[in-house]
């Protein structure tokens, strides 16, 4: 039954966080003056997680790495998803 449980949180926090990448994409393409501002609270949210995963008895540093494991593959989706919503703008 855990298992079951386990697999439908892990549906929906996907549908939640892809849901959230493209609202936070189609923000950040069409207030590109302003992204770095939303980069850096990005981060700031990211380091919030870090901190309450700590605060209810998580292994923050397993969090930690499994952010930066996960950040090529991410970006390379991320890449995808800017092209698709913001018609492939780049920044450098």
């Amino acid at each position: 039954m855990s298992n079951n449980k386990d697999a439908e949180f892990a549906v929906r926090m996907e549908m939640i966080t892809n849901k959230a990448a493209k609202d936070i994409v189609k923000y950040l393409t069409s207030n590109i003056n302003n992204s770095m501002v939303s980069v850096v609270s990005l981060v700031k949210a990211m380091a919030i997680m870090l901190e309450a995963s700590k605060a209810a008895g998580e292994d923050d540093e397993f969090f930690e790495s499994i952010i930066f494991d996960t950040l090529k593959s991410a970006r390379k989706e991320a890449s995808k998803l800017v092209g698709k919503v913001g018609g492939g703008k780049s920044g450098n």
